[in-house]
């Protein structure tokens, strides 16, 4: 953040949309965090008392903490799209990653990426079957975020509410899923995996000596 500041100040540089988001989310953290230690005061109290009411509330509809937050997101889409976007994909992360320690992938998730979790191929695994339709729709969304996240680019109001549908769907899908059988499922892919593994590991060891 400093260096970002000095390059700001010294060398007339420009920080993009995606840039300035990521340092508001680090800054707010840093204030939280040095209110409740070092003054026992609630970020959320305090800043009400130095900023505008409607601006403070259309800052925190980047924040969705239930799927009635995603309704939010798509108001704020028409106002920053690339904003309701990074906070749209923020929710789909932490959603599939409490469907995938639900059913017990809390290990797996931990050594790949959220988006693994939203993969077609990978859900079939254990008998979860995306629609097509829908899997083309979460590619898309994908697509999307990377575009934008590597600033290529600046993703329109239409798409981003696309994306926030795309995201509700899923969202359902998962809601239907009977979470034992998935469980089962899930269980027999690692006890599997792991002999795989250790059967890769034995050959390795009779052809190495």
């Amino acid at each position: 953040m400093i260096d970002e500041r000095n390059a700001l100040q010294h060398r007339f540089g420009s920080p993009n949309t995606l840039t300035t988001i990521f340092y508001m989310n680090i800054a707010q953290e840093f204030f939280k965090e040095v209110l409740r230690e070092h003054y026992d005061l609630n970020y959320d109290e305090v800043i009400t008392q130095f900023t505008n009411e409607k601006e403070l509330l259309k800052y925190k509809m980047r924040e969705p903490s239930d799927d009635t937050e995603l309704e939010n997101l798509k108001k704020l889409s028409k106002v920053h799209s690339l904003g309701a976007l990074l906070s749209a994909m923020t929710y789909l992360e932490k959603m599939t990653f409490a469907f995938g320690k639900e059913i017990g992938l809390e290990e797996e998730l931990r050594r790949r990426p959220p988006w693994h979790m939203i993969s077609p191929r990978f859900l079939e695994r254990f008998g979860l079957i995306v629609p097509d339709d829908l899997g083309k729709k979460l590619d898309e969304t994908r697509r999307l975020r990377n575009m934008a996240a590597h600033g290529r680019s600046e993703p329109s109001k239409a798409d981003v509410s696309k994306a926030i549908d795309s995201i509700e769907e899923f969202e359902r899908f998962l809601s239907k899923i009977n979470i034992e059988t998935a469980k089962n499922k899930v269980s027999e892919y690692l006890i599997e995996r792991e002999k795989e593994r250790e059967q890769r590991r034995l050959e390795f060891e009779e052809k190495n000596g």
